[in-house]
């Protein structure tokens, strides 16, 4: 008999061997487990010992250049994966070091070994369990079958016989059971009849929830920058006001079950943007505001018998509860990210919210019981990409409605909650529309018997503030466009379609018009290089997503990734001699940031001493100054790129831009949570510091993809997008089984 083939080799490092053939991971004999394509990146790493392996080779060896997922989101979880599995730290590691920006790289000492061989003892174990070899029923010194021996034979009793009647009996019930359940009819699909405009003003707040009392739906509208009540009759379509009571309204969160008041925030300008809303309850149709104790709140519901609120807390990722009266405040559950858009399900038991993780960007449906024990991920095989955000019950809890972003457009989904002993019903979710608006906040009627929503269409155009006439006009033609970049020698323009996130260069004409980009890719902050030869950008995958940072030839071709990180990135900045970006980047938390400078001829990455706590920003024109954002209060602040020397140029502030003289920095403060007294485009003088208001908030909406954007012509001239698309509010009558 010829001898065995030699077993092929594994691949040991530390306790671990790693088997390429058979795709299995174990740790001193015993088997790891792991998902598939965690293991192929593990493979790919330890076969490249202390090399760099980017994200973007990851996300060739997992999908290839076909396939459009969210790779940021499965790169990272196969990187969790890998390091849970050999209990790896990545502060501390010892087997996979992550580069920032760049990638990751295995750095424990590895070696081939060849693998063992199975022992004739374990393969005849093997063969005797295969065989179903039987052993004695009492204690025998011997377990050991012996070859040719007779079964052990049981001697039948008549007690054997009556449990083998009872176990016959018992079966077939469980048959019949079986068959009665699969017989059971199924529940009819739940379907859409009917879709009605019920509001024609274009104004209304997509990510404000819709309170329905009755007659009356109330909601929340952008008017001349600012937030408003309103509500819609749904006798006559009637839209009337809630008297304002105070000037900047943060929020309109739910309505008390009685239907007697509201529950609304406030913006405070004494805290910090991230956390700064306070929780009042408002009377109508008049009334004096109560405030909800001391409480401050991204957002908040009533609880079924008004009783008590949950709220939800941004900085500890946390759910609270509050008594109705703003006494007993207290923590309810912790989160695995940011809660959002709780919701309180009709019989008082489950709460639901929308959770960002803050380090993916990803957002899904999360459930807690009233008690805050039970802490649960609802569609665990979503994927976060789908960006779900929580809606509302029926007033009979048979059904949840959410929405969720698919191919580009967000829908309404309805998941059945309650099952129906005889009659059969799907436990996944349903989609009930197919665009072409994008919906939000869905919110049943009491009856069940109509879903209003908030439905959106946007569209833009590009406005220019004329500083002598005080009027908006439209510029470059009125397109759709923002983060509108004009090259140094003023003859090109790169810009951003609104709402596709398209890179387009053109003459500032229009003319010689060239698409850079293309779909999944949605591009933002375009810079040109000083020869005006390359365009800096950052882009993502899916909203939400960790930006990267890439280059693209003016004349079109391959996009190259030149900044690729777990953490998040601002806008690349070009150095006066072109060699270098210097940008802002986060760690991977997204907690803090601080300045990097790459030598794009080099690849080297220099973090910039002193620069800790500084996000996205703008380099002077020369190239002296750093303005950015303060990472933990959004002040603008400015560096000395010589010194390291920093100081504070305004309380807060969103999108810069710098002067073509280097003299000034323009901000903006139109964006709604950081809006001040007079909202507006501001700029400071670098020399003295003089603060004095350029181009007041208009008196129509913005628009913007990531906030309200606003930038410079070549001439100094205030630009901002107009927001010409709808948003309204829709009644769609559905038949819900």
């Amino acid at each position: 008999m010829a001898s065995p083939a030699q077993p092929p080799s594994v691949i040991r490092f530390g306790a671990y061997e790693l088997d390429p053939v058979h795709g299995t991971l174990r740790k001193a004999g015993i088997s790891v487990k792991m998902h598939p394509q965690p293991l192929r990146v593990l493979l790919l790493l330890v076969e490249r010992p202390g090399q760099i392996v980017t994200r973007e080779q990851i996300r060739q060896w997992l999908w290839g250049d076909n396939t459009f997922v969210d790779f940021e989101g499965g790169i990272n979880f196969c990187v969790k994966e890998i390091r849970a599995a050999l209990g790896d730290d990545p502060e501390k590691p010892r087997y996979i070091e992550t580069i920032p920006r760049r990638g990751y790289r295995f750095i424990a000492p590895a070696c081939l070994v060849a693998r063992a061989t199975e022992s004739q003892e374990s393969r005849a174990d093997l063969r005797i369990v295969s065989e179903g070899g039987t052993a004695p029923l009492e204690g025998s010194a011997n377990l050991t079958p012996q070859v040719g021996a007779s079964p052990f034979q049981i001697s039948r009793t008549k007690n054997n016989v009556v449990t083998d009647r009872l176990l016959i009996a018992l079966a077939s019930c469980a048959v019949l059971a079986l068959v009665a359940a699969l017989a059971r009819p199924v529940v009819p699909l739940p379907r859409l009849t009917r879709v009605r405009q019920i509001t024609h003003i274009g104004t209304v707040i997509w990510n404000e929830n819709l309170l329905v009392n009755g007659s009356r739906i109330y909601f929340a509208s952008r008017e001349n920058g600012e937030n408003q009540i309103r509500y819609v009759s749904l006798d006559d379509g009637a839209i009337s006001s809630v008297e304002k009571p105070f000037a900047k309204i943060a929020g309109l969160h739910d309505i008390a079950p009685s239907g007697s008041e509201l529950l609304i925030s406030e913006l405070d300008k004494g805290l910090p943007p991230i956390w700064h809303r306070i929780l009042w309850r408002l009377p109508v149709p008049a009334g004096t505001p109560r405030r909800v104790g001391s409480v401050f709140a991204d957002d908040a519901v009533w609880s079924p018998d008004g009783r008590m609120i949950v709220y939800t807390n941004e900085s500890t990722q946390s759910l609270n509860l509050v008594d109705g009266d703003g006494s007993n405040s207290r923590s309810l559950a912790s989160l695995p990210g940011i809660p959002f858009k709780p919701r309180w399900s009709p019989d008082g038991r489950l709460i639901r919210t929308s959770v960002l993780d803050p380090k993916e960007g990803g957002i899904s449906l999360w459930q807690v019981d009233a008690s805050g024990r039970a802490v649960t991920r609802m569609l665990p095989g979503w994927n976060t990409s789908s960006r779900s955000w929580a809606g509302n019950w029926t007033r009979d809890g048979r059904y949840f409605f959410f929405t969720a972003l698919q191919g580009g457009t967000r829908n309404i989904w309805a998941l059945r909650d309650k099952k129906d002993i005889l009659r059969k019903s799907s436990t996944q979710p349903l989609q009930l529309t197919a665009g072409p608006l994008n919906y939000y906040m869905p919110t049943p009627s009491a009856d069940g018997k109509t879903i209003y929503a908030v439905g959106t269409q946007p569209r833009g155009q590009l406005m220019r503030y004329d500083a002598r006439s005080g009027e908006f006009a439209p510029y470059a033609n009125g397109q759709s466009i923002e983060y509108v970049a004009f090259s140094h020698d003023g003859k090109w323009m790169a810009y951003v379609t609104y709402p596709e996130g398209t890179l387009v260069r053109s003459r500032i004409d229009g003319s010689e018009r060239m698409q850079l980009t293309s779909a999944p890719i949605r591009a933002a902050s375009p810079q040109w290089s000083p020869d005006g030869t390359q365009i800096a950008f950052g882009f993502v995958v899916e909203r939400g997503a960790p930006l990267k940072i890439s280059l693209v030839s003016a004349n079109g071709g391959s996009v190259k990734v030149v900044v690729d990180g777990a953490g998040d990135v601002g806008m690349p900045n070009w150095t006066p001699d072109g060699q270098c970006l210097v940008f802002a980047a986060s760690n991977e938390s997204r907690a803090q940031w601080a300045l990097h400078s790459l030598n794009l001829k080099t690849g080297k990455d220099t973090l910039l001493p002193g620069s800790l706590g500084i996000a996205s920003g703008v380099l002077a024109p020369d190239g002296r100054y750093y303005a950015g954002l303060s990472d933990s209060t959004q002040s603008l602040m400015l560096r000395d790129m010589a010194s390291g020397s920093t100081r504070e140029l305004a309380e807060v502030a969103d999108y810069l831009s710098w002067s073509a003289d280097g003299k000034y920095v323009y901000y903006s403060t139109l964006t709604p949570d950081i809006a001040r007294e007079k909202p507006g485009v501001y700029r400071v003088k670098i020399a003295d510091g003089n603060i004095e208001l350029i181009a007041p908030a208009p008196n129509f909406a913005l628009a913007g993809s990531w906030g309200v954007w606003t930038g410079l012509t070549p001439d100094g001239s205030i630009m901002m997008v107009r927001e010409l698309g709808t948003s309204d509010i829709y009644a769609l009558d559905a038949d819900l089984p």
